[in-house]
């Protein structure tokens, strides 16, 4: 795909845009000390799995799993007590 002697690069589709937007915000709004463990194949649903950490930064060994960052987080968000820990 040359186009005057230069490689056409393909544009960035816009609904990776809005998952990379809202994994930062995500990651943003969760308490510092839980982990973020990455999921690299995205087409089934995760995004990520969230390993739960206690106030005394302990790991508890529970895992929560979060999916579609653009249409769950927010709901996430508000629905999540940041004190049961």
């Amino acid at each position: 795909m040359k186009r005057n002697n230069k490689v056409q690069l393909p544009t960035r589709d816009a609904k990776h845009v809005t998952e990379t937007s809202s994994y930062k915000i995500f990651s943003r709004n969760i308490p510092d000390h839980w982990i973020i463990r990455e999921v690299s194949e995205r087409d089934y649903g995760i995004d990520c799995y969230i390993e739960l950490v206690n106030n005394q930064n302990q790991v508890t060994g529970e895992l929560a799993y979060n999916g579609v960052f653009e249409q769950c987080f927010q709901k996430y968000l508000n629905t999540f007590d940041k004190n049961i820990f």
